[in-house]
């Protein structure tokens, strides 16, 4: 008896062994690199699938391949001289359109570098947009490119001689800006019915704009609006329900005056609402990924404790919600696509910090077809 069991656990262990099962994913975290960088993009060089990521601690682009899951290579930028780059940590900004147009924003102080691949720094613009500056609030900051411009959202300016005095009245703006001459041009796009009358932090008001050059009209998601915007900035304008039952409350600031002090109000509030994070685009399906959360309580706010539920609505080409996906509640950070399934990050507080590993980031992969 004892031999016919270890037999049948040996065939077991064969069969079990040679099923098929998805491979873990992973790339590694170079020994110089942030681990944590909200400058990365997934990018096309001559039909190859790359995934772009910023290092501040290098203050280098990294190339990532895809296919044999290394770093390929990096964009060394100087810290001095007139080729620097500089000021990206928390304030930069990137839209990757090709391997000679590699664009740079500083929030900060309103400048856009152009680059290519060899780090050589070819263009710096200052970005004057008087009483108004440019950039989404949050590190990640959302900038679309098409046709030699930046679509960038317009915020009024809160102190110094170019203070907003009646900034509580401005209605939201979106700037395009040339980079030819860094001239800009203020596009109006109001916020949504839901924010009417709201006393909403910044936060929860920055929008995340994405360009789809197939139909040559700009996607724009806001944090607390069930729906998405599709437009050309010309008048035309169509709106598409892509609704999550996650995000159903969202906190005011007035509410929260009373609990936390002034320096911690808006992040205080940002983080207790529900809210449709991001949205990200998958160029060669042509669909569109929107991240919905719930807010946190007070408890884990204290804690640090960010994870939370979330889902992922995926919509098609025609921006029809297709399915919705689960998703770990941590941070998402990086994604790219490979046909019908899309990766991104597993939850980085468990699988990097505490479990001490700063050497690889592990990614899901979830099927959207």
């Amino acid at each position: 008896m004892k031999l016919k069991a270890i037999i049948l656990i040996s065939i077991a262990l064969i069969f079990t062994s040679s099923a098929p099962q998805d491979d873990v994913y992973a790339l590694p975290v170079d020994p110089i690199a942030d681990l944590y960088s909200y400058m990365a993009q997934p990018i096309s060089e001559n039909g190859e699938d790359k995934l772009a990521m910023f290092s501040y601690n290098e203050n280098a682009m990294l190339i990532y391949d895809l296919e044999t899951q290394e770093i390929e290579r990096k964009i060394k930028y100087d810290h001095q001289g007139p080729k620097t780059l500089n000021n990206m940590k928390y304030n930069g900004g990137l839209s990757y359109v090709n391997s000679d147009s590699i664009i740079y924003y500083d929030s900060q102080l309103g400048i856009t570098y152009l680059s290519d691949d060899n780090a050589n720094v070819y263009k710096r613009l200052i970005i004057d947009g008087g009483n108004v500056g440019f950039s989404s609030m949050g590190v990640d900051k959302s900038i679309a490119y098409r046709k030699g411009h930046l679509y960038i959202q317009a915020w009024p300016v809160t102190i110094g001689a170019n203070e907003m005095k009646d900034r509580e009245n401005y209605p939201n703006h979106f700037g395009k800006i040339s980079l030819k001459d860094g001239s800009i041009k203020k596009l109006l796009f109001d916020f949504p019915p839901e924010y009417k009358g709201k006393d909403y932090p910044q936060m929860l008001k920055s929008a995340n704009i994405i360009y789809n050059p197939k139909i040559d009209k700009f996607i724009i998601n806001f944090p607390l609006s069930h729906s998405i915007y599709v437009t050309d900035f010309k008048g035309n304008t169509k709106t598409y329900l892509a609704q999550s039952k996650l995000v159903s409350h969202n906190e005011e600031l007035s509410t929260n005056k009373g609990k936390v002090g002034a320096s911690r109000l808006d992040d205080y509030t940002t983080w207790l609402s529900d809210q449709y994070e991001k949205l990200i685009f998958d160029p060669k399906s042509g669909y569109y990924f929107r991240i919905a959360r719930k807010g946190i309580n007070e408890r884990a706010y204290n804690a640090r404790d960010f994870a939370t539920e979330k889902e992922v609505i995926v919509l098609d080409e025609n921006f029809n919600q297709v399915k919705t996906l689960k998703h770990h509640g941590g941070s998402l950070l990086y994604y790219f696509f490979k046909e019908d399934k899309i990766f991104w990050n597993k939850d980085m507080r468990i699988h990097n910090v505490e479990a001490g590993n700063e050497d690889v980031i592990y990614f899901d992969q979830v099927k959207f077809k």
